[in-house]
């Protein structure tokens, strides 16, 4: 299914996920001006390609995550949103094919969420010009096989643990450039090391 626009709706206590697009083939649709609410397990799903996510002013309350990237999902853009107070992490990219996704001008922040962006295995994705605050563990985190990424032109404060945290031996070229990153209450503006 393609070139489909979901605007001006209010969207809530649904299972799964408020909004799921559930196939590589679910392609250039569009999810505007939306507010997403809990206590589904996502608030938007995407395992599509070239899809926007765009000026949302809702996307809080799910008990995971509040835009979750998996499976195959490339080049889709996700901006100027306000993902909050979901149960785990604000954006997850999740796959070694979800690449070239780009997360544009959000403001993505706690209290409850453990990261503002975490990105498992996937490549070439950019988050730049975000709004990361008050997360109880970071900022931003890459773990596994996250490589090539691009991090940059965020301010990113008062992350319980880290601002940025890349988490494995096999985390390799991501760039983390022109962010702010600072306190109070972050414990390590910029922390690497091999856990997973």
């Amino acid at each position: 299914s393609t070139n489909n626009e979901f605007r001006g709706l209010t969207v809530k206590s649904n299972v799964n996920a408020g909004i799921n697009f559930m196939s590589a083939n679910v392609a250039a649709n569009r999810i505007v001006s939306n507010r997403i609410f809990g206590p589904e397990t996502y608030g938007i799903q995407i395992s599509g390609v070239r899809n926007v996510v765009s000026n949302n002013p809702v996307i809080a309350g799910h008990v995971l995550y509040g835009v979750y990237v998996n499976a195959s999902a490339s080049s889709n853009t996700v901006v100027g949103n306000a993902i909050y107070s979901n149960g785990s992490i604000g954006v997850y990219l999740n796959g070694a094919n979800v690449s070239g996704n780009r997360l544009v001008s959000n403001r993505i922040y706690g209290p409850n969420q453990s990261d503002g962006v975490a990105i498992r295995d996937g490549r070439r994705n950019i988050v730049s010009n975000n709004t990361i605050r008050r997360h109880t563990a970071n900022g931003v985190r890459a773990d596994r096989t996250a490589a090539s990424n691009f991090v940059f032109g965020n301010s990113i404060f008062s992350n319980g643990n880290g601002g940025v945290s890349i988490r494995s031996n096999d985390a390799d070229a991501n760039m983390i450039v022109g962010n702010g990153i600072w306190g109070p209450g972050q414990t390590l503006g910029v922390a690497i090391d091999a856990g997973d």
